[in-house]
């Protein structure tokens, strides 16, 4: 009996040593603490986000989101971008449009054929004279604020030839100021003292099998924080679990904490930077369903105004974005640079929006005709 223990036990030792010499050899995967064991930093000194090539998703709204559809395929070309390839060197008729902002723009619950930068594209092809092709592509990333659109523009769109850069933003900005973000992007080192328990999941995630039940475990059980659960997006929505979190969330009467100074210097950035490039640059103004004074319904589905464990007043955080929607028309007046004031002219309704600011059908539909005019009667499609 001993003795088929210590032959079983040898196999499984041998068994175990095998699986890891080849999950090293052939299939490796990263160490989910490496940061902390090197004591490296836990943001990128780099900003960079982007989407990856050649991607081809299919999301699923809820049932229940406002004037919306049941699937939702979104796919970028070989650059990383929403719409059609990008042909380099671009053709002599082609005019070159590209959108930059965050979710809003991203439209990641709406088919690529119903996002508003493809109805642009429509809307333009529809009303400019023949001989111009009009492209649009979207650079819209969830979450992106003003230094990642800045990045976007300077390191991924400036050498692509753009005639004309739209630039959707602010919402992002707010909530970065509400988490005291650090624009400066200062190297965030960990220096948390380290358990005994840290070290024995540091010592066993040296190995390639406990790295892969490490990530099983993430995958099966691991709870999500409120703040975790309002920046992810899941393939199947998930607003009720979000507008859930917001109701249960103490309310605060305090006013959430603006900071539009760097937002405004990020702007200033931008326009250098694309006009030293000698392109055409647009601002666009956050809209919003908070605060509504034209729809009943559209408290129901907002979740947004819940930030780091409290939910603020939706009168409070509409205040607060439209500082940012304020600093980004003074700087444009300033600066000379047109400004499509959405937040003026779309209502603050579920006809138009599905949740707090994203865009249903009919809302992109709305927003890429408008915008549409606008670029026409300003003359900024030659």
């Amino acid at each position: 009996m001993a003795k088929n223990i210590l032959t079983l036990g040898i196999t499984l030792v041998v068994m175990v040593v095998a699986a890891e010499i080849i999950l090293w050899l052939f299939f490796p995967i990263g160490d989910p603490y490496r940061l902390w064991k090197e004591g490296q930093v836990v943001e990128s000194r780099y900003i960079e986000s982007q989407f990856q090539p050649n991607l081809h998703l299919d999301f699923y709204p809820e049932p229940e989101l406002s004037g919306m559809g049941e699937m939702a395929r979104f796919t970028t070309d070989s650059l990383g971008f929403r719409g059609s390839e990008v042909v380099f060197p671009k053709p002599p008729d082609e005019f070159r449009i590209f959108m930059v902002g965050g979710s809003t723009t991203e439209c990641v619950y709406l088919d690529d054929t119903l996002a508003v930068t493809h109805v642009l594209e429509e809307y333009l092809d529809a009303h400019i004279p023949d001989g111009v092709s009009v492209k649009v592509y979207g650079a819209g990333k969830s979450g992106d604020r003003s230094y990642d659109h800045l990045a976007m523009i300077g390191q991924r769109i400036v050498h692509l030839q753009p005639d004309l850069i739209i630039v959707f933003c602010g919402m992002n900005d707010l909530t970065a100021a509400i988490y005291n973000a650090d624009y400066f992007h200062l190297p965030q080192v960990n220096g948390a003292r380290v358990s005994f328990f840290d070290l024995i999941k540091y010592a066993l995630t040296d190995f390639q099998l406990p790295r892969r039940l490490y990530y099983v475990y993430k995958g099966i059980v691991h709870v999500r924080s409120g703040d975790e659960l309002l920046q992810s997006i899941s393939f199947r929505s998930d607003y009720k679990k979000k507008v859930e979190l917001r109701k249960t969330a103490p309310q605060t009467d305090k006013p959430p904490r603006t900071d539009p100074a760097p937002y405004r210097e990020n702007l200033q950035s931008i326009i250098g930077l694309v006009r030293a490039h000698h392109a055409k640059l647009v601002f666009l103004t956050q809209a919003t369903t908070w605060n509504s004074q034209v729809d009943p319904r559209a408290d129901d589905w907002i979740w947004g105004t819940y930030k780091d464990g409290v939910t603020y007043r939706a009168d409070l955080m509409d205040s607060a974005l439209n500082a940012y929607n304020d600093a980004l028309r003074e700087v444009a007046t300033q600066n000379n640079v047109p400004v499509f004031d959405l937040a003026k002219v779309m209502p603050k309704s579920l006809d138009y929006f599905y949740d707090d600011c994203h865009f249903n059908i009919l809302g992109a539909k709305t927003a890429g005709d408008l915008l549409g005019a606008f670029l026409i009667e300003n003359g900024l499609i030659d």
